[in-house]
């Protein structure tokens, strides 16, 4: 499921009208999400979910979300993206504008800025789809986006797991997360 990224490359992205909560909001430091704005967008950028955005995101999983998966495109990013996936090891993969990337929110996964000092903060559009149609949803929505732009495929690489600590850590999170 973590393998399937890609690059979009479609000028029209980094001009997009992107509402001001979002903007305002984008280098907060927890995660948010925002509907409005999405219909004024063009085909198919405008049957996302929702707008999804934040400085950074901590490990977490998002259990509210079982039996479905995010789709997220990145409008604004200069992240590294992590995932746990089920074989044990993680993806890892650098999360920039036009980045489009697949999320188990049962898996623990973050987001973090490649470089604190200038990270312009995330914004992503997000679909949130049925785990048994993430494959048609994929090919429907690159399909889609191919008719905007260029599609370039990617595979994120797996890498072994970060160990387990093998004690509870009290105290302050290390920052930043890499």
């Amino acid at each position: 499921m973590g393998s399937k990224t890609l690059n979009f490359v479609w000028e029209g992205l980094s001009t997009l009208k992107i509402p001001a909560k979002v903007l305002d909001h984008c280098q907060d430091s927890s995660i948010d999400i925002y509907g409005q704005g999405i219909e004024d967008l063009p085909e198919p950028l405008n049957t996302a979910s929702l707008w999804i955005f934040c400085r950074s995101a901590w490990p977490h999983n998002d259990p509210d979300f079982e039996g479905s998966v995010f789709i997220t495109l990145a409008v604004q990013a200069d992240h590294m993206y992590s995932q746990i996936i089920p074989d044990g090891q993680r993806i890892e993969l650098g999360v920039f504008r036009g980045t489009l990337f697949v999320t188990d929110p049962l898996s623990l996964h973050w987001l973090a800025p490649s470089n604190d000092d200038t990270n312009p903060g995330f914004i992503g559009l997000q679909w949130e789809v049925p785990h048994h149609k993430l494959d048609e949803a994929w090919t429907d929505l690159t399909a889609r986006l191919a008719a905007l732009g260029e599609v370039r495929h990617l595979d994120a690489p797996r890498l072994d797991n970060i160990l387990a600590p093998s004690e509870d850590y009290e105290g302050d999170p290390p920052s930043p997360v890499f």
